[in-house]
């Protein structure tokens, strides 16, 4: 399933950043409880750059709060440091690979250089 929610998001290569995403139903938070989750970017090829689980990685980490209904996407710079500079596609799944797997949210994902003095 898939829902129809586009984020877009530029971050400069090698910085660290968080989004925390709030989903509701109706104006009620929805339930996210018993969901696992999955953030990626991937290349326009489609090949994963990096993924983000509930499980902290170098490149970073989910939060999930089933509570207020967010799912907060933290990066360290690891996630972007080694990306060229240049467009890339990213998506929020609940549920990965079973037949429960709901596309959240996607959109481009561009990672810009950094100027040096």
């Amino acid at each position: 399933m898939a829902l129809a929610n586009t984020w877009n998001w530029q971050l400069a290569q090698g910085s660290e950043a968080n989004a925390q995403l709030t989903f509701t139903q109706n104006g009620s938070p929805y339930d996210l409880t018993g969901l696992t989750w999955e953030y990626v970017v991937r290349d326009s090829g489609g090949a994963v750059q990096f993924s983000l689980t509930t499980t902290a990685n170098t490149q970073g980490v989910l939060t999930v709060d089933t509570v207020a209904a967010t799912v907060t996407v933290t990066l360290y710079a690891a996630a972007t440091v080694s990306l060229s500079p240049g467009p890339y596609r990213h998506a929020l799944w609940s549920d990965p690979g079973e037949p429960t797997a709901t596309l959240w949210t996607a959109g481009a994902f561009a990672v810009v250089s950094v100027p040096q003095p």
